[in-house]
Formats: C-alpha cells, structure tokens, sequence
C-alpha cells in the first residue's frame, strides 16, 4: 500500500505517499494511494483534524466510474450508484484537496467548511444538527441527495440539484440550478426565491413552482421542456461527460456542455 499515516496517539495526522501515485502534469491522485480507507479508520477511532495538504494533492476516482461504465446518472436523471463511495468525515481530513468523480455520504461528526473544488460529486449527507458549508469552486453535475448544504459550492461550469428542500440555503451561483425534485410550497417556504437568481439556467417541477421563485434568467425549464428564454440544457450524464472530458461551449465567463459531442 503506497500511502500510510498514524491512527495512534495524539499528534496531528502525518501522511507519506508512494512516488508511483504522482502525476507529473496533475500531482498526486489520493485514490490510488488508498489512503482514504487508512483515514476512515482513523475516524473511526474518533480523530478528526485535517491533515495539511499541497495543492498538487486531488482525489479522483473517475477510474472507478470508468470501470463501472462509465455512467454516473441513468436517463431519467436519477443516480446511477457508479461513484465511488467516500465517508464525509474522512472526506473532511483531506479538506482542501479537489475532489471528482465520488458519492461522499455519512453523518457529519461536526460542523464543516469545505475547501478545495468539487468536479461530479454527489453528497448523500445527513447533516446530524450540524454546520455544513461548501466554501469553494464547483463544476459538472454537484447534487445534494441528502441535505443541503447551508452555502453551496459556486458551479460557473455545473449544474447544481437540490433533492431535499432546505430550511435555509445561500447559492454562491453558477450556470444552472436542477429544483424539479421541490414543490411550490418547498421553494415558498425557504430563501431559494432569493438566491436562485445568481444562476443562468433553472429547472422546476412545474409551472407553480416556478411562479413560485420569481426567477428571471436566460434560460428556464418545467422538467425537461424550455419554457421561457434560450435553450442550454443537458442530461445529468452530459453535464458529468463534459466536465471530465472537457466538452464546453463558453458562456461569458461561465460554461455548459457541448452536447453535440456528448452523445
């Protein structure tokens, strides 16, 4: 095993990584290393400080994807269960580093701000009372199964889906926003019709939900069907493609995916 660190005593978590994991265009890819199962045991022995990380350290697991065939979300934009499965406590020890292609799920043993940038991430977190905010960059599909967080990721080259309706959310904003899994009633009765706004793309369940937001953008879909402004739309699955091959067409400053070349 090319990774080890300490789970004993009481100083802080040290890491030695094996030369054979690093990239000498990306860095270091934590996923080959397996050192995500040596910090799961070291949480569960009730550690939880974060251990210090430079920026050539990320966590992709798209090879697990790959190896599952490469889909991510089926048809309908439901779940694929293709990711890799990364516990949110262990998750939090390599705060900081970018992390793709994975289900991070698990009950928070505290609050949390998370750092670093998230590529094609699901979350499936039970919050457990707890803080939990992403403070960072964003891009293809990040969707919240679980509960939301109370600030979300930026998501300039993403689409962002909320499954569960939150108390109380703050969007950083980006290119689109999926709330077709929430009614009318979930938007009216938290501070989404505040927010949405910072988004260029937004889908709703139905034309209530919608009226709902007061939401004025480019683009604005009712499930699948544009019904006012320009049409950007793409599939769940389009939107994890582009970002990991890098299919965009540019948007000012943001980007969506090619769809054309995502078949």
């Amino acid at each position: 095993l090319p990774a080890s660190t300490e789970v004993t005593g009481t100083s802080k978590l040290s890491v030695s990584l094996g030369f054979y994991c690093t990239d000498s265009v990306n860095g270091v890819n934590l996923y080959h290393t397996g050192i995500d199962k040596l910090l799961k045991k070291s949480c569960d022995l009730g550690r939880s400080d974060d251990i210090d990380m430079d920026g050539s350290m990320y966590f992709d697991a798209v090879d697990y994807l790959t190896e599952k065939g490469g889909i991510a979300y089926n048809e309908d934009g439901s779940y694929a269960n293709n990711y890799y499965d990364l516990d949110v406590n262990t998750a939090l020890l390599m705060n900081g580093v970018a992390f793709k292609n994975v289900n991070i799920d698990g009950t928070l043993s505290k609050n949390i701000t998370f750092g670093g940038s998230f590529t094609n991430t699901r979350f499936d977190v039970n919050s457990n009372g707890k803080v939990f905010e992403i403070g960072c960059d964003g891009s293809g599909l990040i969707e919240f199964a679980g509960d939301a967080p109370a600030l979300t990721p930026r998501v300039d080259s993403g689409r962002l889906v909320l499954r569960n309706a939150p108390s109380k959310v703050s969007f950083q904003g980006g290119f689109s926003v999926d709330l077709s899994a929430l009614s009318a009633d979930d938007i009216r009765n938290s501070d989404i019709a505040t927010d949405v706004s910072s988004f260029t793309e937004a889908i709703y369940s139905t034309e209530e939900a919608k009226n709902s937001s007061g939401f004025i953008s480019s683009s604005v879909h009712v499930g699948d069907n544009l019904v006012e402004g320009n049409n950007y739309y793409a599939t769940n699955q389009q939107w994890v493609k582009a970002a990991n091959e890098g299919n965009w067409i540019e948007y000012g400053s943001k980007k969506y995916p090619n769809v054309s070349n995502l078949q």
